[in-house]
Protein backbone atom coordinates (compact mmCIF):
# COMPACT_ATOMS: atom_id res chain seq x y z
CA UNK A 1 0.00 0.00 0.00
CA UNK A 2 1.31 3.44 -0.93
CA UNK A 3 1.15 5.70 2.12
CA UNK A 4 1.47 9.23 0.86
CA UNK A 5 -0.19 11.12 3.70
CA UNK A 6 2.89 11.74 5.77
CA UNK A 7 4.72 10.34 8.77
CA UNK A 8 4.03 11.01 12.42
CA UNK A 9 7.72 11.56 13.16
CA UNK A 10 7.87 14.30 10.50
CA UNK A 11 4.77 15.95 11.97
CA UNK A 12 6.33 15.89 15.44
CA UNK A 13 9.66 17.19 14.09
CA UNK A 14 8.01 20.51 13.32
CA UNK A 15 8.30 21.17 17.08
CA UNK A 16 4.69 22.13 17.75
CA UNK A 17 2.16 20.15 19.77
CA UNK A 18 -0.33 18.45 17.47
CA UNK A 19 -4.09 18.87 17.65
CA UNK A 20 -5.60 16.62 20.37
CA UNK A 21 -8.37 15.26 18.14
CA UNK A 22 -5.85 14.43 15.41
CA UNK A 23 -3.59 12.65 17.89
CA UNK A 24 -6.53 10.64 19.28
CA UNK A 25 -7.64 9.67 15.78
CA UNK A 26 -4.12 8.48 14.99
CA UNK A 27 -4.04 6.65 18.32
CA UNK A 28 -7.31 4.86 17.55
CA UNK A 29 -6.07 3.79 14.10
CA UNK A 30 -2.81 2.48 15.55
CA UNK A 31 -4.56 0.69 18.42
CA UNK A 32 -6.92 -0.96 15.93
CA UNK A 33 -3.92 -2.13 13.88
CA UNK A 34 -2.18 -3.44 16.97
CA UNK A 35 -5.38 -5.20 18.05
CA UNK A 36 -5.47 -6.98 14.68
CA UNK A 37 -1.81 -7.99 15.11
CA UNK A 38 -2.53 -9.23 18.64
CA UNK A 39 -5.44 -11.29 17.33
CA UNK A 40 -2.91 -12.96 15.01
CA UNK A 41 -0.68 -13.54 18.05
CA UNK A 42 1.85 -10.75 17.39
CA UNK A 43 3.30 -8.12 19.70
CA UNK A 44 4.91 -5.26 17.69
CA UNK A 45 7.57 -4.29 20.27
CA UNK A 46 8.75 -1.07 18.59
CA UNK A 47 5.89 1.42 18.43
CA UNK A 48 7.31 4.89 17.81
CA UNK A 49 6.49 7.90 15.61
CA UNK A 50 8.71 6.64 12.76
CA UNK A 51 6.59 3.49 12.53
CA UNK A 52 3.31 5.34 12.07
CA UNK A 53 2.52 6.42 8.53
CA UNK A 54 -0.59 8.12 7.19
CA UNK A 55 -2.43 7.41 3.98
CA UNK A 56 -3.76 10.20 1.77
CA UNK A 57 -7.03 10.22 3.76
CA UNK A 58 -5.16 10.69 7.05
CA UNK A 59 -5.68 7.12 8.32
CA UNK A 60 -2.71 5.95 10.38
CA UNK A 61 -0.97 2.66 9.62
CA UNK A 62 1.55 0.74 11.70
CA UNK A 63 4.69 -0.38 9.85
CA UNK A 64 7.96 -2.16 10.61
CA UNK A 65 7.19 -5.41 12.37
CA UNK A 66 10.93 -6.22 12.38
CA UNK A 67 11.06 -6.65 16.18
CA UNK A 68 7.63 -8.27 16.46
CA UNK A 69 7.28 -11.68 18.03
CA UNK A 70 4.54 -14.16 18.64
CA UNK A 71 2.99 -13.96 22.10
CA UNK A 72 3.70 -17.62 22.78
CA UNK A 73 7.42 -17.22 21.99
CA UNK A 74 9.05 -14.47 23.99
CA UNK A 75 12.22 -13.14 22.43
CA UNK A 76 15.46 -14.25 23.99
CA UNK A 77 16.96 -12.23 26.82
CA UNK A 78 20.10 -11.46 24.83
CA UNK A 79 19.38 -7.74 24.80
CA UNK A 80 16.88 -4.96 25.32
CA UNK A 81 15.22 -4.15 22.01
CA UNK A 82 13.21 -1.01 21.37
CA UNK A 83 13.62 2.72 20.95
CA UNK A 84 14.77 4.52 24.13
CA UNK A 85 12.12 7.26 24.17
CA UNK A 86 9.23 4.80 23.80
CA UNK A 87 10.32 1.49 25.35
CA UNK A 88 8.14 0.03 28.12
CA UNK A 89 9.74 -0.36 31.58
CA UNK A 90 9.18 -4.13 31.68
CA UNK A 91 11.24 -4.50 28.52
CA UNK A 92 14.08 -2.57 30.16
CA UNK A 93 13.81 -4.96 33.12
CA UNK A 94 13.87 -7.89 30.66
CA UNK A 95 10.46 -9.07 31.83
CA UNK A 96 7.93 -10.59 29.43
CA UNK A 97 6.19 -8.13 27.14
CA UNK A 98 2.71 -8.29 25.72
CA UNK A 99 0.11 -5.95 24.24
CA UNK A 100 0.35 -3.71 27.31
CA UNK A 101 3.99 -3.02 26.38
CA UNK A 102 2.84 -1.80 22.98
CA UNK A 103 0.13 0.26 24.71
CA UNK A 104 2.88 1.92 26.78
CA UNK A 105 4.95 2.68 23.68
CA UNK A 106 1.88 4.06 21.92
CA UNK A 107 1.20 6.24 24.98
CA UNK A 108 4.76 7.59 24.87
CA UNK A 109 4.35 8.28 21.15
CA UNK A 110 1.05 10.11 21.66
CA UNK A 111 2.55 12.08 24.58
CA UNK A 112 5.34 13.19 22.23
CA UNK A 113 2.81 14.21 19.56
CA UNK A 114 0.70 16.17 22.08
CA UNK A 115 3.58 17.99 23.78
CA UNK A 116 6.33 18.11 21.11
CA UNK A 117 8.68 16.32 23.52
CA UNK A 118 9.02 12.71 24.65
CA UNK A 119 7.86 11.82 28.17
CA UNK A 120 11.41 10.89 29.22
CA UNK A 121 14.65 12.38 28.02
CA UNK A 122 18.34 12.36 28.88
CA UNK A 123 21.80 13.07 27.55
CA UNK A 124 22.36 9.51 26.34
CA UNK A 125 20.04 6.70 25.25
CA UNK A 126 20.87 4.91 28.52
CA UNK A 127 19.84 8.01 30.52
CA UNK A 128 16.53 8.06 28.63
CA UNK A 129 15.89 4.40 29.40
CA UNK A 130 16.84 4.78 33.07
CA UNK A 131 14.57 7.83 33.52
CA UNK A 132 11.42 5.71 33.18
CA UNK A 133 12.64 3.49 36.02
CA UNK A 134 13.18 6.33 38.49
CA UNK A 135 9.76 7.96 38.46
CA UNK A 136 6.37 8.15 36.80
CA UNK A 137 5.81 9.72 33.42
CA UNK A 138 4.78 13.38 33.60
CA UNK A 139 1.17 14.24 32.85
CA UNK A 140 0.53 15.70 29.41
CA UNK A 141 -1.14 18.63 31.20
CA UNK A 142 2.10 19.39 33.06
CA UNK A 143 3.62 20.30 29.67
CA UNK A 144 0.45 21.40 27.89
CA UNK A 145 -1.95 22.87 30.49
CA UNK A 146 -4.87 23.20 28.05
CA UNK A 147 -5.05 19.41 27.57
CA UNK A 148 -8.51 17.88 27.79
CA UNK A 149 -8.83 16.01 31.11
CA UNK A 150 -9.96 12.79 29.41
CA UNK A 151 -6.97 12.86 27.04
CA UNK A 152 -4.66 13.52 30.00
CA UNK A 153 -6.12 10.52 31.88
CA UNK A 154 -5.90 8.20 28.85
CA UNK A 155 -2.22 8.97 28.25
CA UNK A 156 -1.44 8.69 31.97
CA UNK A 157 -3.01 5.23 32.11
CA UNK A 158 -1.16 4.14 28.96
CA UNK A 159 2.12 5.28 30.56
CA UNK A 160 1.59 3.56 33.92
CA UNK A 161 4.90 2.02 35.00
CA UNK A 162 3.30 -1.30 35.90
CA UNK A 163 1.57 -3.21 33.08
CA UNK A 164 -1.31 -4.20 35.38
CA UNK A 165 -2.21 -0.51 35.76
CA UNK A 166 -2.42 0.10 32.01
CA UNK A 167 -5.35 -0.63 29.74
CA UNK A 168 -5.82 -4.40 29.81
CA UNK A 169 -6.95 -4.59 26.18
CA UNK A 170 -6.98 -2.53 23.02
CA UNK A 171 -10.78 -2.62 23.13
CA UNK A 172 -10.87 -0.72 26.43
CA UNK A 173 -8.26 1.77 25.21
CA UNK A 174 -10.06 2.37 21.92
CA UNK A 175 -13.38 2.82 23.76
CA UNK A 176 -11.96 5.56 25.99
CA UNK A 177 -10.25 7.25 23.05
CA UNK A 178 -13.48 7.29 21.04
CA UNK A 179 -15.41 8.81 23.97
CA UNK A 180 -12.78 11.56 24.32
CA UNK A 181 -12.77 12.16 20.57
CA UNK A 182 -16.56 12.68 20.62
CA UNK A 183 -16.08 15.46 23.17
CA UNK A 184 -13.21 17.04 21.22
CA UNK A 185 -15.01 16.99 17.92
CA UNK A 186 -13.72 16.05 14.49
CA UNK A 187 -10.02 15.80 13.86
CA UNK A 188 -8.45 17.89 11.12
CA UNK A 189 -7.23 15.91 8.12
Amino acid sequence: ELLSGGRLDKMIAEGKPLNEALVLRIGIDVAEGLAAAEKAGLVHRDIKPENILLDRNGAAKVVDFGLAHFRERQAGASGVWGTPHYIAPEKVRRQPSDARSDIYSLGATLFHALTARPPFDGETPLDVVKARLTGPAPAVSSVRPDTNAAVDAIIARMLAAEPAQRYPTYTSLIGDMRKALQVLGPAPI
